[in-house]
């Protein structure tokens, strides 16, 4: 699963709302992972296969201590092509995005 939210303008994230706006986001990480989405014939070959907001517990020294925070996890599925295999393989090793202690911005990929 991927965390998908933004910064906005003010800095803040901002959850991501339109599946549009899930996949753009994914592109970019892709992209700048050395990874590249492929293309069908009505755009990017991905699907989102979950979509949901979970509830955290805050971390200890942040702010409003062990206050719940909602967190959106979305999951996709689809076909890629490796643009700059270094980069890739550090990607696959570090995952995408925030939110990786949590379980989230993971890569899977399968022949």
């Amino acid at each position: 699963m991927i965390r998908g939210w933004h910064l906005a303008a003010t800095g803040k994230r901002v959850a991501l709302k339109t599946p549009a706006e899930k996949i753009a986001w994914l592109e970019r990480r892709l992209n700048t992972g050395g990874l590249r989405l492929l293309e069908g014939e009505e755009g990017p070959w991905v699907r989102i296969l979950q979509d949901t907001f979970l509830e955290v517990r805050r971390r200890k020294g942040e702010e409003e201590k062990g206050g719940l925070v909602q967190v959106q996890a979305v999951l996709f599925e689809g076909r890629l092509e490796v643009v700059d295999p270094e980069k890739a393989r550090t990607t696959l090793e570090q995952g995408v995005g925030p939110g990786k202690a949590l379980g989230l911005g993971l890569l899977s990929l399968a022949p």
